[in-house]
């Protein structure tokens, strides 16, 4: 997955957000947007409620964003890691 669907799920956390927060602060398009919304759906890291309107990051969408920030922050160039 990309940094798109990454940077989707961070805004989607706690209680939801719209559709339109997550296309404006992940700067994507509607086409993007409805393009990608329904692969997080089927991987079970978003979740919508037909009755709010809103999409939530459910806790398998947290816990691929923080590996997946973990892993990003391990590969960083000036990384400091300890050496064996």
């Amino acid at each position: 997955m990309d940094i798109i669907q990454k940077d989707s799920l961070a805004h989607a956390e706690g209680d939801g957000v719209l559709k339109t927060t997550i296309m404006y602060n992940c700067y994507v398009s509607i086409p993007q947007l409805r393009k990608y919304m329904p692969l997080l759906q089927e991987h079970g890291l978003i979740e919508y409620s037909e009755k709010t309107r809103l999409y939530r990051t459910t806790e398998k969408g947290s816990l691929y964003r923080k590996a997946y920030d973990a892993v990003a922050d391990a590969l960083k160039p000036n990384n400091k890691r300890s050496r064996h």
